[in-house]
């Protein structure tokens, strides 16, 4: 009876060491997972700038055939701040684009290459304006929200 106590004991040091062994495995598994989420879910604020949108009011233009166009032009800046800045040249924006449109005729303004031709004349005109007035803010791209040809 002495020698089944006796290899008893053994037995329970060594379920006692294993359980006490897994439990520090699982709580240092446990950190190290934690320390990589913490590390992983800080992602650096380096990406691309979210564009920032000005829309102009919506302009009826007689083109040189004497037909009209109905747009509404929303102009891509690179930030919130250019936005800011330049809001209060949306009333000369609207005028350029009347202007450009003005010196168009419905042929020149059908289909895609027309209002590209036209954004491309938009742009330009805008940037050179923005130069003169001497904003550093450009215009990266002109997007249509309506355009309409009448007849």
């Amino acid at each position: 009876m002495a020698a089944t106590a006796a290899r008893a004991a053994p037995t329970q040091n060594t379920d006692r060491t294993l359980a006490i062994g897994v439990s520090l495995g699982a709580l240092l598994m446990i950190a190290a997972i934690w320390a990589w989420a913490l590390s992983a879910s800080a992602p650096a604020v380096t990406g691309r700038p979210i564009p920032a949108w000005l829309g102009i009011n919506r302009v009826i233009a007689q083109l040189t055939d004497g037909r009209m166009l109905k747009v509404k032009v929303d102009l891509q800046l690179q930030d919130q701040e250019a936005v800011n800045s330049l809001t209060p040249h949306q009333e000369a924006f609207r005028s350029m684009v009347e202007e450009i449109s003005a010196e168009m005729s419905r042929e020149e303004l059908q289909g895609p290459e027309g209002m590209t031709r036209l954004a491309g004349h938009i742009r330009s005109a805008s940037n050179s304006y923005l130069a003169e007035q001497h904003i550093p803010h450009r215009v990266k791209e002109v997007m249509f929200g309506e355009w309409t040809l009448m007849p």
